[in-house]
């Protein structure tokens, strides 16, 4: 399947990484960056699931987690949590591995699919409720079975 991903963040770059490894076409659109480390905001912050999601990708965890926290302080109150920060610009790098990111504007009539991984900015894609494009389809297989 030939698969267009619109938008090389966290979520287009770790779909693109899944995809990729299940042997789909993929060609992965981005805006230019507009921010010193392309991307915006340069670290992040997460709770539970990180540490799996980045395994199933194929990556070590370990390699990209800056910093932990087992409690946080909300108005002089105590709450336990299991938070990190993390190394977003570092995990994109190589989510992507070698990926040629296409800067221009995209042709969508050769695709089989096309996801919108852009956020809520919609930067490639038109506004909601518009479907200009045949091919926008949900994220499934042509049986309407998830892609695998």
């Amino acid at each position: 399947m030939k698969i267009a991903i619109m938008g090389a963040g966290m979520t287009g770059a770790y779909l693109y990484r899944l995809l990729q490894d299940r042997n789909h076409t993929v060609s992965i659109f981005d805006k230019r960056p507009g921010t010193r480390c392309g991307l915006t905001p340069c670290a992040w912050g997460t709770s539970r699931g990180f540490r799996e999601l980045v395994t199933d990708s194929g990556l070590d965890p370990s390699h990209y987690i800056l910093q932990r926290f087992d409690y946080i302080l909300l108005e002089g109150l105590r709450l336990e949590a299991d938070l990190m920060t993390f190394d977003k610009q570092r995990l994109i790098q190589d989510l992507l591995q070698d990926a040629a990111i296409d800067y221009s504007p995209p042709d969508f009539g050769g695709f089989d699919r096309v996801i919108d991984a852009t956020g809520v900015a919609r930067a490639l894609l038109p506004p909601p409720g518009r479907r200009p494009y045949p091919a926008l389809h949900p994220i499934s297989g042509g049986n309407g079975d998830p892609l695998r």
